[in-house]
């Protein structure tokens, strides 16, 4: 699964190397909940267009979406954009687009996954917590 389609590009490029290869590619669309520059994501405002232009591809197959939320330490407004994900998901699901299935939720990292876990996310990337900082060797 692709957990980091944001752009009409990159979802081209996708399912043009899927069906070369005979599949349908399981994808997440990525969210930028806080509309940060650095992060990729689409706009939450713009997520319902795009949705329905990738249904259109054959080679996709939307299983929900995925956000990486700001680093603010355990703050309300913190709190306030996970549960924003969780209602943003809900409405896509109930809005039942054809092609698109709001299956998977994948919010959360080491550092806030108690806040994806109470808002529901059905997967959470918690590398470093289970890895830890990276050694490259002596110093």
């Amino acid at each position: 699964m692709i957990q980091s389609l944001d752009r009409m590009e990159l979802a081209h490029e996708i399912n043009r190397q899927a069906l070369k290869h005979g599949m349908v590619m399981p994808v997440l669309v990525q969210v930028s909940p806080a509309g940060e520059e650095q992060k990729g994501g689409i706009d939450p405002a713009l997520l319902r267009p795009f949705l329905k232009d990738v249904a259109s591809l054959p080679g996709l197959h939307v299983r929900g979406l995925m956000a990486v939320m700001p680093n603010l330490g355990p703050t309300p407004e913190l709190d306030s954009l996970f549960g924003n994900m969780r209602t943003l998901f809900e409405q896509i699901r109930e809005e039942a687009i054809p092609g698109i299935d709001m299956e998977e939720l994948s919010m959360g990292m080491s550092g806030d996954y108690l806040y994806a876990a109470r808002h529901g996310a059905t997967m959470v990337r918690v590398g470093s917590a289970i890895f830890g900082p990276r050694d490259y060797g002596p110093k």
